[in-house]
């Protein structure tokens, strides 16, 4: 069962990794390594220099936060917009392999406990300098530690849906 749940989620985990990595060049700051996807805990990471500021930090956790769930709204329209026109199998399996692309990359764009350790240390350590801004950091990390407590009861599909139900709102707004 590992093994099949690791399959089918590789791809949102892959994703999520490459949007901290992304972020990582976007911000300017050094990554050292990156592992998209592993079998093993954690399935993946990236291992990047001390952000000097603290928007670096705070776009490079927030990262996969927005490219996955940008990539979830996408697959599942797609997926919608294909099954209403698929008139055969070929067009059914294209459809149901975009939702599962996308039911792969949504439960994986919560950032993880480790980003919400990181952005408390290093909002701690940018309060303490002075920087106001990083009190924005605390009622994130502290989103990221709900999420977390609230996974057994299924947070991170509950989110998917969520993006679901968006998807398909847009899919009937538009012709």
């Amino acid at each position: 069962m590992y093994y099949l749940r690791a399959a089918f989620l590789a791809p949102g985990i892959a994703l999520h990794e490459f949007a901290h990595h992304l972020f990582c060049i976007l911000s300017g700051v050094k990554v050292r390594q990156a592992v998209y996807f592993r079998l093993g805990t954690p399935a993946g990471f990236v291992i990047h220099e001390e952000p000097e500021l603290y928007r670096q930090i705070f776009a490079i956790v927030a990262g996969p936060l927005v490219v996955n769930s940008a990539a979830a709204l996408l697959a599942f329209n797609l997926a919608l917009r294909q099954a209403a026109r698929a008139a055969d199998p070929l067009g059914w399996a294209a459809a149901l392999t975009l939702l599962a692309l996308g039911l792969s990359a949504a439960p994986q764009a919560f950032p993880s406990r480790t980003d919400g350790s990181n952005l408390v240390h290093s909002s701690n350590r940018h309060l303490l300098k002075g920087n106001l801004v990083a009190l924005l950091g605390y009622p994130a990390a502290l989103h990221i530690v709900l999420v977390h407590l609230l996974r057994p009861l299924g947070s991170e599909w509950l989110y998917s849906l969520g993006l679901f139900y968006l998807a398909l709102q847009g899919f009937i707004a538009v012709p």
